[in-house]
């Protein structure tokens, strides 16, 4: 569980709250209240990661800087020589953790001989 109940009493009429830990964000309602046996709402929340999912690339002619998964991080993009990058040169790891945009890709690049 990647979050905490702040209260133990559980009779009639009394309240828990429900709080995620840094890094997560609570999905759902934070407080619930004991009617008649039955919380009230009846869902509990849960608690979803801020933190964007690792980038692995598989492109032998990618260069990655930076690993950060955090909110706010970057990771650079750039490619070797010969090779050209389409996308951005870098990402940020944004609320919810969702990347700015797609990973690039490195392509050849195209060469045209003039020689006629």
């Amino acid at each position: 569980m990647n979050g905490r109940r702040l209260g133990d009493d559980f009779t009639i009429t009394q309240s828990v709250s429900f709080e995620c830990n840094d890094g997560y964000e609570l999905l759902g309602h934070s407080k619930f209240k004991c009617n008649l046996g039955h919380w009230s709402p009846s869902f509990f929340p849960s608690c979803r990661s801020l933190n964007c999912s690792e980038i692995v690339t598989d492109d032998p002619q990618m260069v990655l800087e930076g690993a950060g998964t955090s909110v706010g991080s970057t990771v650079a993009f750039d490619c070797h020589p010969g090779y050209r990058l389409v996308g951005d040169d870098f990402l940020e790891c944004q609320n919810g953790g969702i990347w700015s945009n797609s990973i690039p890709y490195c392509e050849g690049k195209i060469f045209i001989n003039n020689d006629s």
